[in-house]
């Protein structure tokens, strides 16, 4: 089952509710690609990614490869917060770190609160 995801903006926030199962990096790279043309289009500034119904199955190279492509893409969009699902929060730290050296402002985490809060 591939990546499947929704929008809603309000304001400058883009809420993406995203699930299913990632079929691979290039799954991967279009969901990311349509959130970011989503932000540019509604001009989002900050972006809220509850991916907690969707299983993160790509490697870790591969989850190093999307971070990097991440972090040239989004470069323009002030925050990005992704709510993972517990199961995964491993691979989400990860891609918190290498996409955090780039220079993408991203917080990967379990905690609605904590992220709505570093949002805002």
């Amino acid at each position: 089952m591939s990546i499947k995801y929704e929008f809603e903006v309000i304001g400058n926030l883009l809420k993406v509710k995203s699930s299913g199962k990632d079929d691979g990096l290039q799954d991967v790279l279009n969901y990311s690609y349509a959130v970011l043309q989503k932000a540019i289009e509604s001009g989002s500034a900050r972006i809220f990614c509850d991916e907690r119904e969707l299983d993160y199955a790509i490697s870790v190279g591969e989850t190093y490869n999307l971070a990097e492509e991440a972090s040239k893409q989004a470069f323009r969009l002030a925050r990005i917060a992704i709510l993972c699902n517990p199961n995964f929060i491993e691979e989400g730290k990860f891609y918190e770190t290498v996409a955090s050296n780039r220079g993408l402002v991203v917080r990967v985490s379990t905690d609605y609160n904590e992220l709505m809060e570093w949002l805002m």
